[in-house]
């Protein structure tokens, strides 16, 4: 019971986690609603998208002017490796979590040793 409880919520996070990484919403910048002219910039981890055209572009681009700042492309590109990683590791251990269930008793006796280091 307790390794399907851990599989049902480590699935629901990993699902968030999945989503967070692709949907370009790690920071929204929102000019005041003065119309016709409001805008809001979306920024993610790999894009940045526009709601005043609705035009979506890598993030960050150092042809299009982003990497202006010292060191902030590279920080950027860090936190974005790191979510990469974090997203291979959380689905090795999303996959030991679904073969501990289907395992026997034994496989489910043995896994806490491998899936406390994957989490």
């Amino acid at each position: 019971v307790s390794y399907a409880l851990v599989s049902i919520l480590f699935t629901i996070s990993y699902f968030f986690s999945l989503l967070a990484m692709l949907l370009p919403n790690w920071l929204v910048f929102s000019t005041r609603p003065s119309r016709p002219f409001h805008t809001s910039v979306y920024y993610g981890l790999f894009k940045k998208c526009t709601r005043y055209n609705d035009t979506c572009r890598p993030f960050p681009s150092s042809d299009q002017n982003d990497c202006a700042e010292r060191n902030f492309c590279e920080e950027w590109e860090a936190a974005a490796i790191g979510m990469i990683l974090a997203a291979v590791v959380g689905g090795l251990a999303w996959l030991h979590l679904i073969s501990v269930l289907l395992g026997g008793r034994a496989k489910r006796e043995r896994a806490w040793k491998i899936l406390s280091v994957l989490f």
